[in-house]
């Protein structure tokens, strides 16, 4: 299994990836997340294919399989950070094209 670490630090609860190993100040806890391989694959498979949507311009196509990372995986992972991001460039893209119109 995959094993993932975050450190939830100080007041404002920003969180980073923090590398197996490190030494983590007193002021931060840390959450272990373990994601299937299975998932975590399905995961990367489907982010893929909603980036290969995207290059080719099909937006409205490439949102569902970002919204299955997103739905699947801890908001702190990285594939969900990937895809949240992808899923907002394709919202903010088609917003715009409607604009226009």
């Amino acid at each position: 299994m995959s094993l993932v670490a975050y450190a939830l630090c100080d007041l404002q609860l920003r969180s980073s990836k923090v590398p197996l190993g490190l030494t983590i100040s007193y002021n931060c806890a840390i959450y272990w997340r373990v994601i299937d391989p299975k998932l975590k694959y399905e995961c990367e498979e489907a982010l893929k294919e909603g980036d290969l949507l995207m290059n080719l311009g099909k937006l409205k196509e490439a949102l569902p399989y970002y919204d299955k990372v997103m739905d699947n995986l801890p908001f702190q992972s990285e594939l969900h950070g990937l895809a949240a991001l992808q899923w907002s460039i394709c919202q903010d893209s088609l917003n715009r094209y409607v604009q226009k119109l």
